[in-house]
This record gives structure tokens, C-alpha cells and sequence, in this order.
């Protein structure tokens, strides 16, 4: 998995220090035996994962 930092602002809504990043990677379904009665033609072994979040400064 690889996160990317996508940086800092102030949230203009809330007036809070915000922070963002994005995690992307792959992983594979045999690696954790999940899903190894489908055929890998219906249901691929690798499995994408794209994550986008935000953190926000507590009161």
C-alpha cells in the first residue's frame, strides 16, 4: 500500500487544520484465502484498494 500525503489547509467551513492523504495498492485475495471456490474469470485474485481521507483538528 502507498500513501500519499496531499497536505495541510484550514478548513473554511469550520476554521479547523485539516490534513488529507490517499492510500492506493493491490492485494491478493489467495494471499488472505478469501474467495478460492470462484474462478479467478468472474472474480479476480487482485483486488484494488483506493482510500481518500481526511483528518481534522479536535476542539
Amino acid at each position: 500500500m502507498d500513501l500519499l500525503y496531499r497536505g495541510q489547509t484550514t478548513n473554511p467551513m469550520s476554521s479547523k487544520l485539516t490534513t488529507s492523504f490517499q492510500i492506493n495498492g493491490t492485494i491478493k485475495r489467495s494471499d488472505f484465502n478469501v474467495g478460492g471456490k470462484f474462478p479467478e474469470a468472474i472474480v479476480s485474485d487482485e483486488v484494488r484498494i483506493v482510500a481518500n481521507g481526511e483528518f481534522v483538528q479536535a476542539d
